[in-house]
């Protein structure tokens, strides 16, 4: 695969899943992007020095104590986003919504003294940590000689599958799971032992028997549909040391779900093609379908302080211990088959649930702010993660075993993350204007095609009893290029994810 971002890794494997965990989808899991409340996102997300948001809790606890008064957050956001696809020729588009919960929490507090513990606040409520938007991407064409049903024969004679294996009636319990497609795709005819060749040589139902090429063309038609998100529940606690140290802790309780969806269909355009003394396999369509669903638990640590050693002037710090998940997974596929004759047949795996945890890195940041008075402010943060550290245990008889071969891989493969966010707010009397940006780096080694730009824009307005805030944010099209299977031709795919998230606060 060439220019694949992250989310692509999970949606095209689906195509030929292994039903294993490596270490990508432990970089997969582990990743977030953060979003929560208006003000937060307009401002790229640099909170780390200014603190008195919701947000900050997930990232900076420090920031709760920040707070002067109780206050209770509400945010909606509605994802969107397009895709369009390009493949053997041909264009398809497609555009998708979903409105979802983004920050719902309440702070208590308020100020107690005018020196030494000015207060010490508390809060308990929901961050939105990471949205994967629910993506489509439709593609189909016809293709001349390219078939994956000839991609599937060739990977079994290569890896030596012989006929007997896949006739076998516990052939998904011997064979690796990576080839339970070709099972399904054996078990539904639509691929035979070649009598001339050896036992792990085959025939497809769309080859001549003589050449092994392609009887005709092939309408050919690709969908896969993810959605998922990471959320956080958070119990915070925090104080002010006479307006100049504040500091903080969090004890998170993270949510993770993703579901995955994928179909690809092969159908001959003239099904007259595969009725001759060549090839009489009267093929007419095939379909195959893979669903899988990820759901995680899991709980971290974060610490904080800001500092104000002048008037005006913020420093910020954070650590994050790593977030012990534990996941479940639930696979199942099947392949749908259909002849000109009539004749139908159909098989299917179900894989009800993988138990692994992922250990993702410790995360550590700091930022610096400065505010203009009542008129504004800037600020801009740094955080870094080093996803070679990343760690994945699987389940073997009730205990979990270390996967070294993920820590090698991960090591190998990944590096130190380096993500920079920015923002600015201009006041009006009652009202902000506010602008920021993100920078996502890339965790993978000698390659930034996995960075990721966000740009985001609001407004906000604030009464004596509370506020409301609203904010506009988009990544900028991303491109991807990939093949649905071996030596297939590419796909060309570029996509396009905006949210529009509003926030409604009260003070008490």
């Amino acid at each position: 695969m060439n220019r694949i971002f992250l989310f692509l890794i999970f949606i095209i494997g689906i195509v030929n899943f292994a039903k294993a965990q490596g270490a990508w989808d432990g970089l997969i899991l582990s990743q977030t992007q953060y979003e929560g409340t208006a003000r937060f996102t307009a401002m790229g997300g640099a909170f780390a020095a200014l603190g008195g948001d919701f947000m900050t809790l997930s990232i900076n606890p420090a920031g709760i104590g920040v707070y002067r008064n109780s206050e209770f957050t509400f945010s909606l956001a509605l994802n969107h986003g397009n895709t369009n696809a390009d493949y053997l020729g041909n264009t398809v588009n497609d555009a998708y919504s979903k409105l979802s919960v983004n920050n719902l929490g309440i702070v208590f507090g308020g100020i107690r003294a005018n020196e030494g513990l000015v207060s010490f606040n508390w809060g308990v409520g929901y961050n939105k940590l990471h949205t994967v938007t629910n993506r489509r991407t439709a593609a189909q064409g016809i293709s001349q000689g390219s078939s994956r049903l000839a991609a599937l024969a060739n990977e079994l004679t290569d890896a030596s599958i012989t006929y007997q294996q896949l006739d076998a009636n516990n052939a998904f319990d011997n064979l690796n799971s990576r080839y339970w497609t070709h099972i399904l795709a054996w078990q539904t005819m639509l691929l035979d032992h070649n009598p001339s060749g050896s036992d792990s040589e085959y025939l497809t139902t769309v080859e001549n028997a003589s050449d092994l090429s392609q009887s005709g063309p092939l309408q050919q038609a690709y969908y896969a549909e993810q959605a998922g998100y990471t959320g956080e529940y958070v119990l915070s606690m925090g104080g002010n040391v006479s307006n100049k140290f504040y500091f903080g802790a969090t004890f998170g309780i993270q949510s993770i779900r993703n579901e995955y969806f994928n179909k690809y269909a092969e159908t001959a355009v003239n099904p007259s093609d595969f009725n001759t003394a060549e090839n009489p396999t009267l093929f007419n369509s095939f379909t195959h379908l893979s669903w899988l669903n990820t759901s995680g638990t899991g709980y971290n640590v974060k610490l904080g302080v800001i500092l104000r050693p002048v008037a005006g002037l913020r420093w910020g710090a954070y650590f994050h211990s790593p977030t012990w998940i534990h996941f479940s997974d639930k696979f199942s596929e099947q392949i749908n088959s259909s002849f000109s004759d009539g004749a139908q047949y159909n098989s299917s795996i179900s894989h009800n649930t993988s138990e692994y945890k992922v250990v993702t890195p410790v995360k550590w940041g700091m930022g610096l702010a400065y505010t203009f008075g009542n008129y504004g402010l800037l600020s801009v943060e740094y955080e870094g993660a080093d996803y070679s550290t990343l760690k994945m245990y699987g389940l073997e008889n009730d205990y979990y075993v270390q996967w070294m071969d993920v820590d090698k891989d991960a090591q190998e493969l990944f590096k130190v993350a380096t993500n920079i966010r920015a923002g600015a707010e201009y006041r009006i009397n009652q009202c902000s204007l506010r602008a920021g940006y993100s920078y996502y780096g890339s965790p993978v080694k000698d390659n930034d095609d996995f960075a990721r730009h966000i740009i985001a824009a609001g407004a906000g307005y604030q009464w004596d009893g509370g506020f409301i805030d609203a904010v506009y944010s988009f990544s900028p099209g991303n491109k991807e290029t990939f093949s649905l299977y071996t030596n297939s031709n590419e796909l060309k795919n570029t996509n396009f994810a905006g949210k529009f998230i509003i926030t409604l606060g009260f003070r008490f």
